[in-house]
């Protein structure tokens, strides 16, 4: 099991840069049988090697690493057991592309406003007092232009948003969003909460426009660069302790800001959960026979975008004797979700790709599974799992 963070003990230091050092042979050359021969020269070369200066400490080392009853010879044989094979993909052109922001009612849990009446504060706020301040009836307003306008010109400028293309949707976002704050206050305060917020309202008008964006391609062209057996580590601080994976957070406890570690099968440790479904799912895979090993890939681990450049992160990867498989564990209230539904075609689509190539390379085919997660539970075996739900 590869660890998030290296050890500070030479031994175990020593081990960790010989892990990489396999894995990084195998990214080359993935069919490669590593040698322990090989592995020490390498080692030498490496600048933990030349980290121990002192001939006697580098000798001793190396002898508890390569003699007799090698450590190595293990370590070998558990990074091969380890290996995942990951198709790396490059889009070379997305294609016909259809967007599209789906309706939905305004969350106003972070929307929360009130005008500000103190001219002093509002004059440090602004950054050209003279064009927005306006004597009115002895008081003042921000300015002339109708609220609609302010929200809409600052919705244009997010080149996450294509305005043009979603144009009713975002219209009726901004009218949900000032129809709540006209049944609370007057046209001039509402005028005054668009102008003093606006990049907190545009910022936060844009995540839940985001959530419900679906960008579908047609006709895309990619093709694999290489085959990758690193696995890209999650860089996780656990100076707060470690939780045992077959232990639910505790009553109150977010299980977000929980660090897990446990079972023998997980490919890194430690590892964290977004949901309790989804370390219920981790029970379930180490409980499984027929799971040989499972992951929670860092981000980066996989080349896919979808939705105009954002990072495809599949919950899990799971693989058995015979295939890998992407897993999305998720809420059956999300099944519809557009961030949901773009995410699964692009996953569809390089499981696709990717099972050709592996195949072709005498490598695991890859099956794509959604997973609602009110349909299993630590009982449930991983077989059970993926005829239900697989998408190939």
């Amino acid at each position: 099991m590869r660890n998030c963070i290296k050890i500070g003990h030479p031994i175990q230091e020593a081990l960790t840069q010989i892990e990489q050092i396999i894995l990084d042979g195998k990214t080359h050359n993935p069919g490669k049988k590593i040698s322990n021969k090989e592995v020490r020269a390498k080692f030498v070369e490496s600048d933990l090697g030349k980290k121990y200066e002192d001939a006697t400490m580098t000798q001793q080392l190396l002898e508890a690493m390569f003699g007799v009853d090698s450590v190595v010879d293990k370590t070998i044989e558990q990074a091969e057991e380890k290996l995942m094979y990951i198709p790396q993909i490059v889009t070379k052109d997305f294609g016909e592309e259809t967007y599209h922001i789906s309706s939905f009612n305004l969350d106003f849990t972070d929307l929360v406003y009130v005008p500000i009446r103190d001219i002093n504060l509002i004059k440090k706020s602004l950054t050209d007092n003279s064009q927005v301040i306006i004597e009115k009836d002895g008081g003042f307003i921000l300015t002339t232009e109708k609220p609609e306008k302010i929200l809409i010109d600052a919705i244009r400028k997010v080149s996450e948003i294509d305005y043009e293309k979603a144009t009713a949707t975002i219209q009726n976002v901004v009218m949900q969003f000032l129809s709540h704050y006209r049944a609370q206050f007057s046209e001039d305060d509402v005028v005054n909460i668009c102008t003093m917020f606006i990049k907190d309202i545009t910022s936060k008008l844009k995540n839940q426009l985001l959530q419900h964006l679906a960008v579908t391609y047609k006709g895309i062209v990619e093709m694999v660069s290489n085959i990758s057996t690193s696995i890209v580590n999650n860089v996780i601080d656990y100076s707060n302790g470690l939780t045992d994976l077959y232990k639910a957070a505790p009553t109150g406890t977010s299980i977000k800001s929980l660090v897990y570690t446990g079972g023998s099968k997980s490919v890194v440790s430690p590892y964290k959960f977004d949901s309790d479904p989804e370390r219920i799912f981790a029970i379930v895979c180490e409980n499984s026979p027929e799971v040989k090993q499972w992951l929670r890939p860092n981000r980066e681990q996989f080349n896919i975008t979808y939705n105009r450049g954002k990072k495809y992160q599949p919950d899990f990867v799971v693989e058995t004797s015979d295939k890998y498989y992407l897993v999305e564990v998720k809420g059956m209230d999300r099944i519809n979700d557009p961030d949901v539904i773009a995410k699964k075609e692009r996953a569809i689509q390089y499981c696709k790709l990717a099972s050709e190539y592996n195949t072709a390379h005498k490598y695991k085919p890859f099956i794509y599974l959604f997973v609602p997660e009110n349909q299993f539970d630590s009982t449930t075996t991983f077989n059970t799992i993926k005829d239900r739900f697989s998408n190939n």
